[in-house]
């Protein structure tokens, strides 16, 4: 079966026992939250949105080829509010974009979240950083 991308599953994939595992969701279940207030506060209305739907991809306790709408529409709202990307946030979306086919392939099982998770960090780092 090919492979959820979480936060949580990376951790239990790198061998962590299960309530590392469960501490390293939580953990990133915390920051997303501290993102979505921050970022409300911080950041025009339709950046905030398109940051806190992908910071929802980052919490979530499993992502799925299904979830990608929400992807989707995160980029897409970020998008309208940002147009103008640095070169490297463009090549990482590239990357993010194709991540639900990596793990259907069977290329690797902990690609998929590591990718979600370095690229939310370039986003934040970025949206915040402006």
């Amino acid at each position: 079966m090919a492979s959820r991308s979480s936060a949580g599953q990376l951790a239990t994939k790198l061998g962590a026992w299960p309530a590392l595992a469960t501490a390293a969701q939580f953990l990133c279940i915390a920051i997303a939250a501290f993102g979505v207030f921050s970022g409300a506060r911080k950041l025009d209305y339709k950046t905030a949105a398109g940051f806190t739907l992908l910071l929802s991809l980052a919490a979530s306790p499993s992502i799925w080829a299904h979830d990608w709408p929400l992807a989707a529409a995160a980029l897409a709202v970020i998008a309208a509010a940002r147009p103008h990307w640095p070169p490297a946030i463009q090549a990482m979306a590239l990357v993010f974009w194709v991540t639900p086919f990596i793990p259907l392939f069977g290329l690797s099982t902990i690609a998929a979240p590591i990718i979600v998770l370095v690229f939310v960090a370039a986003v934040s780092l970025w949206v915040f950083g402006e």
